[in-house]
């Protein structure tokens, strides 16, 4: 393959964008999958009846998940920020700049897998279906606002690609 400049990107970092961004992506699915299996244990454990919150607990799980769920998107927003990019890009390099999305990423649904396991510990101490529906979607909510979109990724080591090899 030869590189192209009105392609915008040497084939060596295409294909290192599309590895990460690939391997980002499975592993979001993974974790979505997961918050999903624990929502189908936590709602077979309470059986069909629809019962009533039994335990003094149920606003301390909701508010960890909200905390929770703040906690992930307020993480991503700082690490994808323009100034911590440059920085990252300026230090590490582009590759750096590739393994930081990836981090980041790994990170945040991280926190996410963290809300779902609060929807199956919910199960144990009193909660309600609605409880562990309602924390799970949070959960699965936050996992697929962390899906790596590539065009984005690409757009941006793009940029600071074309930066560094200016100076």
């Amino acid at each position: 393959m030869i590189f192209n400049p009105e392609q915008g990107e040497k084939p060596d970092l295409a294909q290192q964008i599309a590895v990460a961004q690939r391997t980002a992506a499975m592993i979001v699915v993974a974790i979505a999958f997961s918050i999903a299996i624990y929502l189908v244990i936590g709602l077979f454990l309470l059986g069909a009846a629809n019962r009533q919150a039994t335990s003094d607990y149920q606003m301390h799980f909701l508010i960890a998940a909200a905390i929770l769920a703040f906690a992930s998107i307020t993480f991503r927003r700082s690490q994808f920020g323009k100034m911590k990019l440059e920085y990252i890009a300026g230090s590490r390099g582009v590759k750096g700049l590739i393994r930081h999305f990836v981090q980041t990423t790994i990170i945040s649904v991280a926190i996410a897998e963290i809300i779902g396991i609060l929807a199956l510990v919910i199960t144990f101490v009193g909660g309600s279906q609605r409880d562990v529906l309602l924390i799970g979607l949070v959960g699965l909510a936050i996992v697929f606002s962390c899906y790596p979109r590539s065009t984005a990724w690409q757009r941006t080591i793009r940029y600071f690609d074309s930066i560094t090899y200016q100076d």
